[in-house]
Order: structure tokens, then sequence, then C-alpha cells
């Protein structure tokens, strides 16, 4: 039985916008084409042209100090990654011969990549600690800038009804960037420290991601960093200081700048083809 008055209609989802559809739809409109007669197994296809809603550019800013004795436990995960999503459709069909019809599909819409700085800090004792954060999602932009120091001491907390609570927790620093725009990270661990002096400044944005950062410490420390073809991994346990600088990003090498003072070590040049991602760590470790 052929039906008469066909007429479809798409519902499109909120923020969608129309660009273009074929066939075209009715003049003076963007989701309504009638259709006419449709005979028994008759088909056709109408293919849709849509602009799904662009990401809100946000900022995020802050700054704080610390300064106290007693247990730490801090946490920071920031991210500028928009994550994949949904938009749900729906097409209504209505002829004379029958109730309107209304058919759902739902789209999945990519995400795109971006960046992101986790930062962990755990301990017990005396603690001081000034840091700069600034996040922007219009270019993938993270930078922090952070002064930290430390000593264990055990903290014992009393709580309400004679209730006490003995911390024992040596100190803990965690910085890790990651940078899905060129597929690098860097990490950087101090874990079970007597006391941390550190200044580090952490910049990853679309094109590149930088840490540099001066550590003394007495404890264990972790530094890795990666590309998608290149890895280094170091570990230093005891006391020592650090001075390093580690560098990826598109394009040919920056040239390190030397750093005043007595380098007892300079180590770790890495080079690419510039159609890399390039690498470079400049570091310096002193002896006590």
């Amino acid at each position: 039985m052929p039906l008469h008055n066909v007429v479809i209609t798409e519902h499109y989802p909120k923020g969608v916008t129309f660009i273009s559809a074929s066939p075209a739809p009715d003049a003076g409109t963007n989701n309504v084409w009638t259709i006419g007669t449709l005979l028994q197994g008759e088909s056709g296809t109408i293919v849709i042209n849509v602009k799904v809603p662009e990401q809100i550019d946000l900022y995020f800013t802050e700054t704080g100090s610390v300064i106290g004795e007693g247990v730490v436990m801090v946490t920071q995960d920031l991210s500028t990654e928009q994550k994949p999503y949904s938009l749900r459709n729906s097409v209504t069909l209505s002829c004379t011969e029958l109730a309107p019809k209304t058919a759902f599909a739902t789209t999945k819409v990519s995400g795109v990549p971006g960046t992101s700085l986790g930062i962990t800090e755990s301990g017990s004792g005396l603690y001081s600690s000034d840091e700069n954060l600034d996040l922007q999602t219009k270019n993938r932009t993270i930078i922090l800038e952070k002064t930290t120091h430390a000593e264990y001491k055990p903290t014992s907390f009393n709580f309400s009804d004679s209730f006490s609570v003995n911390f024992t927790n040596k100190w803990k620093q965690d910085i890790c960037s990651r940078n899905m725009e060129i597929d690098a990270a860097i990490h950087k661990k101090i874990s079970d420290a007597t006391y941390i002096d550190d200044e580090t400044i952490s910049r990853v944005d679309k094109d590149k991601s930088v840490m540099n950062f001066d550590s003394s410490f007495n404890g264990s420390l972790y530094i890795g960093a990666r590309t998608k073809d290149t890895e280094i991994s170091e570990t230093y346990i005891g006391e020592f200081d650090v001075l390093q600088t580690i560098h990826i990003g598109k394009g040919p090498i920056p040239t390190p700048m030397p750093t005043p003072g007595t380098i007892e070590k300079v180590s770790d040049f890495l080079i690419f083809h510039p159609s890399y991602p390039t690498f470079s760590s400049c570091l310096q470790i002193k002896l006590p």
C-alpha cells in the first residue's frame, strides 16, 4: 500500500548547526523534506552535514602558599583534553495513512587530544610550599611553578573520644605531565624522603613539554621521560642535589643553556630528525 503526503522532519540535537543536505530540504527550512507519495518497498537516503558544538575555551588559575607542621595529603589533576561524547537525534515520518513514526540515532563525536598535569604530595612533619598554576584550554597550556620544603617528623593527632592516630609517612612528591598532542610524557617522583627542597617549573602545551627542576633530597628520586619512539629512566637513592631540564617538542632541538655553578656531570642529549618530536635533557648532579 502506498503512503501519501509523506513528510520527513529531522530534530537536531541541541547546539548542532545545520550546514547542508542532499537532497536539499524544503525551501525556507533546514529540517523538513516533503516526499509526497511513497510506494510500497520504496526507500531513499538523506545525507545531512552539521557542525557540532564547539568546546568552550576556559582558563583556570591558582596561587597559594602553605606553611605548617602536621600531615599533608595533596592531589591535583588538570587536563585540557576534550573527551568523546555522543549526540542523539530523531527523525519523524508523517503521512495520511499512519500515525507519525519517530526513530532515534546516536552518533559518537571524537574527542580532541590535549595535555594533563598530575601532582601528588604527602608526608608527615614540617612543610611549606608556594605554588602558581595556570591552565588554558585554547592552546592546551598548563603551567606549574612550585617551590617545596619538607622535613620528616612523626605526627600524632588526637581526635575526640580519646582517639589518637600516629602518622609516620615519609615525604613523597609526584609530578607528571602528559602531552597527547605529541605523544610525550615527563615524570618526576621523590619518595621515602626525610627532607625535600625542590623548585619545579613545568610547562606543557600543544607543541611541547618542558620540566625544569632543582631538587635536594634524602630518599629516592625517579626521573622518566618518553616520546613515541624514545624513553629515558633514571633512579637515584640516597642524598643528592639534582638539577635537570627536560624539553620535548616539535621541530629542531633548542640549544641547552649552561647553568652557573660547578657541574659534576652533564649527560643525556638526544637529538632526532626534525620530522619527529625532538627530545633534550640536561642533567646536573652534585654529590653532597
